[in-house]
């Protein structure tokens, strides 16, 4: 047991100035993206972040708490960050959200037995599709226009959808209607511009 304590305490000071290499890759990056999930270590609730560029993924547990990012990023991270809709990340200016994750709420609740919940996730999966398709399509031929002007109507449709489903009684309808309203730019900010990732 010595030995192992020792051999874990030994690597970790060879391996500190690789862990600083990788604050600097993250820190110096164009696009972040940042995750975190439950991570249990014996009765005690902790999360495991992962923070990955095009170059460098590097892993940190910690408490679900802005410290860990702040100390990581600092406060002027100038990068673009994509994450999903944990409201520390909100306080980062150039921030995308993860469209993954709103998908699969949305299908979550198009499989539900609740048919508002249904009907709310299959508009909400069928108006990212058209959106996703256009973001495809404009990146091979860069239209003249932003796909905000394009779809204006179709956004301010959806966005009308949202104001309406936030009072839903069914309450994982009414989180994600919320969610969208609460992000809306950082969510929608692919249809600004093309040179956002």
């Amino acid at each position: 047991m010595g030995t192992i304590n020792n051999t874990l305490h030994e690597s970790g000071a060879v391996a500190r100035p690789l862990e600083d290499e990788l604050i600097e890759a993250v820190v110096e990056s164009k696009l972040l993206h940042v995750d975190e999930t439950t991570w249990m270590e014996h009765n005690t609730f902790l999360w495991l972040w992962v923070f990955s560029t095009d170059s460098v993924t590097a892993y940190w547990i910690a408490y679900r708490s802005s410290e860990l990012i702040e100390n990581i990023l600092g406060q002027a991270y100038d990068g673009w960050l994509m994450s999903d809709g944990y409201q520390v990340y909100r306080k980062y200016l150039n921030r995308v959200r993860c469209w993954a994750h709103l998908l699969r709420k949305a299908q979550g609740l198009q499989e539900s037995l609740n048919k508002e919940a249904q009907q709310f996730g299959k508009q909400t999966r069928e108006f990212m599709g058209m959106l996703m398709t256009a973001i495809r399509e404009a990146r091979d031929h860069p239209p003249d226009t932003p796909l905000t002007e394009t779809y204006q109507s179709q956004l301010a449709d959806y966005r009308q959808l949202c104001e309406l489903t936030k009072t839903a009684s069914h309450q994982k309808t009414q989180a994600l209607a919320t969610e969208m309203l609460n992000d809306w730019e950082a969510i929608f900010r692919y249809c600004n511009t093309l040179i956002c990732p």
